[in-house]
């Protein structure tokens, strides 16, 4: 959409993610304006209001697809039994201070990365 000419503003919790998207948006040479916030604290850090909101909650498959189909290589894909912030009530807090799934449940995977290389 900013290639169309649209100021697009993206919001996320964590910081990395926010690292990497400014990054991104550098090297496709795409503007736009990151912001580190919990979406339910976004007004809080967004004075304006916005024609468009988009909530990314995708399947792993249609995600991968889409990367794909805008001419990315997948070169690694990860998936995690851990978050670093709470999802729910059905997390438990493990020894190591990351929050997991009640017991039983450990081939369930909570979080996933993808490294990608457009080609």
């Amino acid at each position: 959409m900013a290639r169309l000419g649209a100021e697009i503003t993206g919001v996320d919790f964590s910081t990395k993610s926010i690292k990497a998207a400014k990054r991104f948006s550098s090297e496709c040479g795409t503007p736009g304006r990151f912001v580190v916030s919990e979406l339910y604290d976004a007004r809080s850090v967004l004075a304006e209001t916005f024609d468009v909101v988009y909530d990314w909650n995708h399947g792993m498959a249609e995600v991968l697809q889409a990367l794909i189909d805008a001419g990315l290589r997948i070169d690694q894909v990860e998936e995690y039994d851990s978050l670093e912030w709470p999802a729910g009530p059905v997390n438990q807090l493990g020894d190591d201070g990351r929050l997991r799934l009640a017991e039983g449940r450990e081939r369930l995977r909570v979080m996933w990365s993808v490294l990608a290389t457009k080609v």
